[in-house]
């Protein structure tokens, strides 16, 4: 059985952790990231964030626990994130990605030149300093 629940400061050592072993960017996170978890035979299988520019979000550091991948964990994350953001009125939802845009592709997101999000996105630190211009830029569009 697993569960799914926004993270707490108890747990943000855990999740940079988790962030580092699966080379992601950490190194602006603070409260404007919204992190939730999910959780599976009490341990931390996975770790999503948001930080939320209204009516837009930046997708932050999909991430899953080695013992937990391949079982659904991101997808489970990623849903759960998207209708999140929708019901706190969100209609667009961004992400850089230079791994994983073939998951992101399949959950729906499109790949999109980067010089196209919008201004509150385009000044985030992940955009402008922390993710390569070689990433991927991608976008959910949410009805």
């Amino acid at each position: 059985m697993c569960s799914i629940t926004r993270a707490n400061q108890k747990e943000i050592g855990t999740i940079l952790q988790l962030l580092e072993k699966n080379n992601l960017p950490h190194q602006d996170f603070g409260p404007h990231v919204d992190f939730f978890l999910i959780m599976s035979e009490k341990k931390i299988a996975g770790v999503i964030g948001a930080e939320i520019y209204s009516p837009y979000a930046l997708l932050r550091s999909l991430a899953v626990a080695d013992s937990f991948k391949k079982k659904g964990m991101g997808t489970r994350l990623t849903v759960f994130l998207l209708d999140y953001l929708a019901v706190h009125g969100i209609n667009e939802v961004f992400l850089l990605t230079t791994t994983a845009d073939k998951f992101f592709n399949k959950m729906g997101f499109e790949t999109i030149d980067r010089s196209d999000a919008p201004q509150q996105i385009l000044k985030t630190k992940e955009f402008s300093e922390i993710c390569p211009d070689s990433a991927v830029c991608m976008r959910y569009l949410i009805f």
